[in-house]
């Protein structure tokens, strides 16, 4: 079992696979029946991808929308089977829009492999 020094581990290395744009990397620490609950999409708790290749291909189809996506100053809480992370998001999307969000990340634990991971973005409005 996974203590929190370890989790907090595993997540740095899952942050860093992202600001590589690697989704390889990035879910390599995944169980095969993780979840994914996005930040956007049609359903209260945003898209779902669920098993480790929906959860490669949607970080894949997230870097090539935003291809210079990166994820600045995190701080990381372990709580019990929980890491969450509140981080900076920037980056231009490929039609141009300019992503400058607080994001918060809930990563759940399986033992020593990440089984669930929660998104939110705060997006500033377009008035």
């Amino acid at each position: 079992m996974a203590d929190s020094d370890s989790r907090i581990e595993m997540v740095t290395q899952v942050l860093d696979a992202m600001n590589k744009h690697n989704p390889v990397a990035a879910a390599r620490n995944f169980t095969e029946t993780c979840v994914l609950d996005s930040h956007r999409g049609p359903y209260p708790h945003g898209q779902r991808f669920s098993g480790k290749s929906a959860v490669e291909g949607a970080f894949r189809s997230f870097f090539n929308r935003v291809p210079d996506a990166v994820i600045a100053d995190p701080e990381i809480l372990a709580v019990d089977e929980r890491v969450f992370v509140l981080a900076k998001m920037t980056g231009r999307s490929m039609t141009g829009e300019r992503l400058n969000q607080n994001i918060c990340e809930i990563y759940e634990f399986d033992d020593d492999q990440i089984s669930r991971l929660d998104t939110y973005w705060k997006r500033p409005d377009r008035h």
